[in-house]
């Protein structure tokens, strides 16, 4: 049987306290004062930057959206939308109605702008 003692070993306090000092600059800096962990650590704080910077572009957007949204009144957009509908089915029957006339040949229908025509321009 081995003895126990064999996985400890007695140290100076001040082996201790270096040893301790060590530990605290790896959590500070985990990448060493090396170039290349200096250079890492740049590029992590410039991608963080930029992500931060991408974040308050996207929360600006969405507030203005949401500001534009509630500007825009939708129930007025869909009611113009509605009467711009109404007046292009208008307009529709209207060509319709000349189109089946028997009595007018459809060259006078065709003429430049017959009364009917005038009125559909002036719905829309």
């Amino acid at each position: 049987m081995e003895e126990e003692d064999d996985e400890f070993e007695i140290i100076s306090k001040a082996e201790l306290e270096e040893l301790k000092k060590e530990v605290d600059d790896v959590r500070k800096n985990p990448f060493g004062d090396t170039a290349t962990g200096r250079t890492l650590l740049e590029s992590m704080e410039k991608l963080n930057g930029s992500i931060n910077k991408l974040i308050q572009i996207f929360e600006d957007a969405n507030e203005e959206i949401i500001k534009e949204y509630q500007e825009s009144k939708p129930a007025e957009k869909l009611n113009q939308i509605l009467d711009q509908n109404e007046k292009i089915a208008e307009g529709v029957v209207a060509l319709a109605d000349l189109m089946n006339k028997p009595e007018e040949p459809k060259q006078q229908i065709m003429s430049p702008f017959p009364q009917q025509f005038t009125n559909l321009i002036s719905l829309l």
